[in-house]
């Protein structure tokens, strides 16, 4: 009988394997992109970081994200939507692919103008947003889905029924008849990772990383030395497992902070020079553009082939022309930039 059962898990996982598909596995999510890969590659970091820029065939912006495709990692110019693929160790130019949809325990999600759905199969439940609003974050565990829009609207998928989430005591959760929300709560959610087993996900404008347990979302208690309860404007939007060791990258200081599992410690990347104010030029003579438009993010952390790719970018909406007396070319080459973190995983 033993050998049976053995047998029988053994044809699942080999089923599983040939299908390209593992339900168990949780995705991640990084603002526009689910992320289907694994993101944890095994063994113990060790305490060194080697950080170098990938080179960019062709003109590249100073507004890019990356996202995991069939062929590896891709870019993607968040304005234009050129896209360049990964290969022998540089980005290529490359014909665009979407992004896979989000999908956990066999169910995929995705949103409209008006409306979040959730599938299984040909069985698909929805739930209302207000119209023009959209989903910034997705996260899975325990057999349930969330999906928070850019106004803070927490949409929980469980038992194959939705739930509008109340946001009370600084925690999200299901009691009832909680109205849509129509108004911005000036709180968003930009990414979530499955980590030491936990479900996390980055938050905006505290910066604080909260846990999603299939039924509430609340702050975690490992919190990284920077933020807080306040609402300074960070924001946690992209998240990473490389080696055992927790990645978050920031805006708008544009840093990777690193939790090593190893020791509990907390350490800071830096991937542009540090500005002498929270938002660069901030203060400049008033043009069309954001106050915030020289803000630094960090959009997207992808493990792969042995190292962690962190994609960069301003606010938005960066043209050729700008006042080089505001900033100038060699600041502006930060900008949009892809990183190659590597850490020797053997120690």
């Amino acid at each position: 009988m033993r050998i049976s059962l053995l047998l029988l898990a053994l044809g699942a996982i080999l089923f599983t394997a040939a299908c390209g598909e593992d339900r168990r596995t949780i995705p991640a999510w990084q603002t526009y992109c689910a992320v289907p890969n694994d993101t944890f590659t095994g063994g113990q970091a060790g305490a060194d970081l080697d950080v170098e820029p990938v080179f960019v065939l062709g003109e590249r912006s100073h507004s890019m994200f990356a996202f995991a495709a069939d062929d590896g990692i891709r870019l993607r110019d968040l304005n234009s939507g050129r896209q360049w693929q990964l290969r022998y160790g540089r980005f290529e130019t490359a014909r665009a692919l979407r992004c896979k949809p989000f999908a956990a325990f066999g169910v995929e999600v995705n949103h409209s103008d008006n409306a979040v759905t959730a599938c299984r199969g040909d069985n698909c439940q929805s739930i209302k947003i207000e119209q023009g609003t959209f989903v910034f974050a997705y996260a899975a565990a325990r057999s349930a889905i969330v999906a928070i829009t850019n106004y803070g609207d927490a949409l929980l998928f469980r038992d194959d029924r939705w739930c509008r989430m109340t946001w009370s005591e600084d925690r999200y959760i299901c009691i009832g008849n909680e109205p849509m929300v129509t108004e911005p709560r000036k709180m968003q959610f930009y990414s979530s990772i499955r980590y030491d087993g936990r479900t996390l996900m980055g938050e905006w404008p505290t910066g604080r990383l909260f846990v999603f347990d299939g039924r509430t979302i609340e702050p975690w208690s490992e919190q990284p030395p920077h933020v807080s309860k306040e609402r300074t404007g960070f924001e946690a939007q992209a998240m990473a497992v490389y080696c055992g060791d927790l990645y978050v990258g920031y805006w708008p200081t544009g840093a990777i902070w690193r939790l090593h599992r190893r020791t509990s410690e907390w350490s800071r990347i830096a991937l542009f020079p540090d500005a002498a104010t929270f938002y660069p030029h901030i203060d400049r003579p008033a043009d069309d553009l954001s106050g915030r438009f020289f803000g630094r993010r960090v959009t997207a952390l992808l493990p792969h082939d042995g190292s962690l790719y962190a994609a960069t970018s301003n606010l938005l909406g960066w043209h050729r022309d700008l006042d080089q007396s505001v900033v100038s070319d060699i600041e502006a080459e930060f900008y949009g930039k892809t990183h190659r973190l590597t850490v020797d995983c053997t120690r």
